[in-house]
């Protein structure tokens, strides 16, 4: 029955034990497949950072047209323009660049759901690191309990052979005294008279020879028997523990390994940080850059109002309604008109 244990507990080992490789697997695989995402993530932000620059880029550029259109209103260019250009004015799409906290806040939630993956997959390498800690602990108190048990089968065959070399030494002894019983009655019968047996007589000495002679034989093959049995042990627990000690190496070795990509996830995980970041810098001074351009244009839409108001009151004209209403219910005007410009009105 302890050697049936031993199987088992053995048997427990090795099911552990491909169960771990199995979990190896599944977790190179969820790696590769992390990194396959981490990246495309990545190409997006670095085109949603260009789009940025380029959108505040329009912006500058946009500030600049203005002004050069400032400067041909002071020219008198603006008396001499077409009715048709004076009353075209930008689209509302154009006064109105893309807010980039959207694209920030798309940004951030991308690589803090990554984050959160690399988080979640390190929690998990940790608690399959502890596990297999455990798994290791339960193997080695298997071994030892294993070695505990053939040590005890060891000292119940050496007792047993104890007890049977006893047995068959007694047994000897009734044999023995059962011939000279034997040879005694024989002699009593043939001499027909009552005398005392010589034990030291040739008969009883090649009798005791012989017994002696079985005896030994006996005892030669219980030794070579016994010999065999206990060589075929030493032999079986030699190979037990080598493939426990196989079995612990290896388990060792996984751990060292789950160590060394837990250490991995971590610095990727502050990579990932650092780069969220400066992502979000990025983000922050583009948004206030824009910021700033939209005020300027806000600013240069209501002097832009008021020096057309001027000009065509010093021509005696009548300001175009739609350049007006334009300034007043544009994107970027809308209810910020100077008060000088409500009064002339």
């Amino acid at each position: 029955s302890q050697l049936e244990d031993a199987i088992r507990l053995k048997e427990i080992s090795e099911r552990q034990l491909e169960e771990a490789l199995e979990t190896l697997k599944t977790e190179r695989e969820q790696k590769l497949s992390l990194r396959k995402e981490l990246s495309h993530y990545m190409s997006i932000n670095d085109s949603l950072y260009t789009s940025h620059l380029h959108v505040s880029l329009d912006g500058l550029k946009l500030s600049d047209d203005t002004e050069a259109l400032a400067n041909g209103f002071e020219h008198g260019g603006l008396a001499k323009l077409p009715p048709d250009n004076r009353t075209s004015t930008p689209s509302k799409d154009g006064l109105a660049p893309p807010s980039p906290s959207l694209v920030s806040d798309l940004l951030s939630e991308l690589n803090i759901s990554e984050i959160q993956k690399l988080k979640q997959q390190l929690m998990q390498m940790e608690r399959e690191k502890v596990g297999l800690l455990t798994t290791l602990q339960d193997t080695q108190k298997q071994l030892e309990q294993a070695r505990g048990a053939l040590s005890e089968q060891h000292e119940e065959v050496s007792r047993l052979t104890e007890n049977l070399t006893a047995l068959r030494r007694l047994q000897a002894g009734k044999e023995r005294r059962t011939a000279l019983d034997s040879e005694k009655e024989r002699d009593s019968h043939e001499d027909g008279d009552y005398y005392e047996v010589d034990i030291n007589g040739p008969e009883i000495l090649a009798c005791k020879y012989r017994v002696a002679l079985a005896e030994a034989g006996e005892l030669r093959e219980q030794l070579k028997a016994l010999r065999s049995e206990h060589e075929a042990g030493e032999a079986r627990h030699a190979e037990e523990k080598g493939q426990h000690e196989a079995e612990s190496q290896a388990l060792t070795e996984k751990v060292s390994l789950l160590e060394k990509a837990s250490r991995q996830d971590r610095e990727l995980l502050a990579r990932l940080q650092a780069e969220l970041k400066k992502v979000s810098d990025v983000a922050g001074e583009t948004q206030g850059s824009l910021s700033v351009a939209q005020d300027e244009l806000v600013t240069f839409s209501e002097e832009l109002a008021n020096l057309y108001h001027h000009v065509c009151m010093c021509n005696n004209e009548t300001p175009t309604r739609v350049v007006l209403d334009y300034y007043r219910e544009g994107p970027a005007g809308a209810g910020r008109c100077s008060p000088e410009a409500r009064g002339r009105r």
